[in-house]
């Protein structure tokens, strides 16, 4: 087989996906080979789940597309224990085009990957609407699952990619869990980028983790946003936790509203826990914003002495809005947490703010918390700690540093002296709003960092004094407020349409009026599409973000 098949009624090539799939396992293929749903697809054509098996032929140069024609909506939803599975599949990709929506009201995974016999191989699963049961009552499902498991010394799962999709109503909305028994996780290459994760509405936020993934190799979380972890139950609530993998990249995220109610659960932003073995880790440009629980942090760094850390242009605002109170008064809320016994860590030009706002949870908190002191062994082979913004408000028992719990407390002054310089700032970094973290004025107090030469938004950084952060405030050189012409945005079929009567290149954003980003993308050029609008209505903001910024409101009926 080769070339483009429709699927829908019996005008079309196949009725069902499931007869398409069935059509390429027999027949394999000779070129690449796309099947495409149309507007006449009808679910009820499938007497099972979907199952998508390996196909003979495939290669990085002939891959197999499922995808939806253009202009076409469609929901897939079956009452099953998954939806869509992928099997030891190689060279597949399944494109949404953010018009496909996959439910599983019933389902444990909506969406599963597992190896069998055998391994994935360039497998993605992009631009897809994934629900979850969770607004049906179903309380233990998953968007994605990954069960990456073969046996020791089996074959690898390469290239895989988790990108651009719109995942809610689940309790996680991608989890890779730890391996079990005999087996260890083989994942290499693995990419989670540009997706969604959370829905504000009570039934249909994620409860655990927007994104769980343990034991892999050569991970990269990037440009997602992830939004409205809740949880009322006594586990670890996190935008993003990563479990023994090895080389982690964690990049351009922005985690917003992870809080867990109960009164001993734990609420993390981003937590990295590295494996036994030496693992290099980076975390650069997240923007980490109202963490709240128990037991509370919103960057936490664990290690030894096998371990490396980069941690670059952060910026983390601590702060709560419980609908509860709560009586446990012992802990310690840190913006970034992290272990001394680690081989090499670099935290610099971040803004770490830990502001509880007098609540009764709150009284005492850090900007940074070692787990123990600075001088006791063993310390950091390698550490370095500076051009960091600290800085703590409306906390009574709240210090920029401290060590071993609360036995060890410093202020700016006296970080400063201990760690030897000067570059430790306790000022207030004047965020714009709450979530999305922008910086109202240029602060100028960083210094370069090699291979980080743009900001969240996707702009150039200063290349001497660089803003500390993750929001570059200064403007380079390029399209001026002068020069530059209103962008136009308008909606069709739920997705935003942008025009700018210039040539531009960066990020595009929808912000909703609570200031939440509901999408990203990119335009390059005059022209994109960006973000998908289904089932919400309101006033929205569509932002530019290049060398200079525009915004134009639009209106979803």
């Amino acid at each position: 087989m080769s070339g483009s098949y429709t699927i829908g009624d019996e005008t079309c090539d196949f009725t069902s996906i499931n007869n398409a799939m069935t059509a390429l396992y027999i027949s394999g293929i000779s070129s690449a080979t796309t099947m495409i749903i149309t507007d006449s697809y009808d679910v009820q054509s499938e007497i099972t789940s979907i199952n998508i098996e390996p196909i003979n032929g495939s290669s990085v140069d002939k891959t197999v597309t499922l995808t939806i024609a253009d202009g076409v909506e469609k929901t897939i939803e079956i009452m099953s224990s998954y939806v869509m599975r992928f099997t030891d599949v190689e060279h597949f990709i399944l494109d949404g085009k953010n018009r496909l929506t996959i439910s599983g009201p019933s389902s444990q995974n909506v969406i599963t990957i597992a190896n069998s016999s055998g391994k994935s191989v360039g497998l993605t699963v992009k631009d897809c609407i994934i629900i979850g049961g969770r607004a049906t009552g179903n309380t233990n499902c998953c968007g994605i699952y990954y069960f990456a498991e073969v046996l020791e010394g089996g074959a690898a799962n390469t290239d895989i990619k988790i990108i651009g999709n719109t995942i809610f109503g689940t309790n996680y909305g991608i989890l890779v869990p730890q391996p079990q028994n005999d087996y260890i996780s083989n994942i290499s290459s693995f990419t989670i980028s540009g997706n969604i994760i959370g829905d504000v509405r009570n039934n249909y936020c994620t409860t655990d983790a927007g994104i769980f993934c343990c034991s892999t190799d050569k991970i990269t979380i990037s440009d997602n946003n992830i939004f409205s972890v809740i949880s009322t139950e006594n586990h670890v609530s996190s935008g993003v936790t990563v479990k023994f993998c090895n080389d982690v990249i964690i990049n351009n995220n922005l985690i917003v509203d992870v809080v867990n109610h109960n009164e001993a659960g734990f609420a993390y932003g981003i937590s990295v826990i590295p494996p036994s073995t030496p693992s290099e880790n980076i975390c650069y440009n997240n923007m980490v914003s109202h963490v709240a629980g128990d037991h509370v942090c919103g960057i936490s760094a664990a290690g030894d002495n096998n371990d490396e850390y980069g941690i670059f242009y952060n910026s983390v605002y601590l702060t709560a809005d419980y609908s509860q109170d709560f009586t446990h008064t012992d802990s310690i809320y840190s913006c970034l947490r992290t272990n001394l016994a680690i081989e090499s860590i670099t935290i610099r030009n971040n803004i770490f703010q830990n502001d509880f706002d007098g609540i009764s949870k709150g009284t005492s908190g850090a900007a940074i918390e070692f787990d123990r002191h600075p001088l006791s062994e063993p310390f950091a082979t390698n550490a370095v700690i500076d051009h960091n913004i600290l800085f703590i408000n409306n906390l009574t028992d709240g210090y920029p540093v401290m060590c071993s719990g609360d036995s060890y407390k410093y202020s700016i002054e006296e970080w400063n002296i201990f760690n030897g310089d000067t570059t430790t700032y306790g000022i207030d970094p004047l965020f714009v709003s709450p979530s999305l973290l922008k910086i109202e004025a240029s602060n100028g107090l960083g210094v370069p960092v090699n291979d980080i030469d743009k900001d969240y938004f996707g702009r150039w950084r200063n290349g001497s004094t660089p803003d500390i952060g993750a929001h570059e405030k200064q403007y380079n050189a390029g399209i001026t407020k002068d020069n530059f012409t209103f962008l136009s945005a308008y909606i069709c079929q739920d997705i935003v349409k942008v025009h700018s009567t210039i040539p531009l290149d960066g990020e595009l954003y929808i912000i909703n009026l609570s200031g939440q980003v509901e999408a990203k993308g990119y335009i390059s050029g005059n022209d994109a599409e960006i973000g998908n609008l289904a089932g919400k209505s309101g006033i929205f903001v569509v932002v530019y973000e290049g060398s200079s910024r525009a915004s134009v409101k639009i209106i979803k009926q």
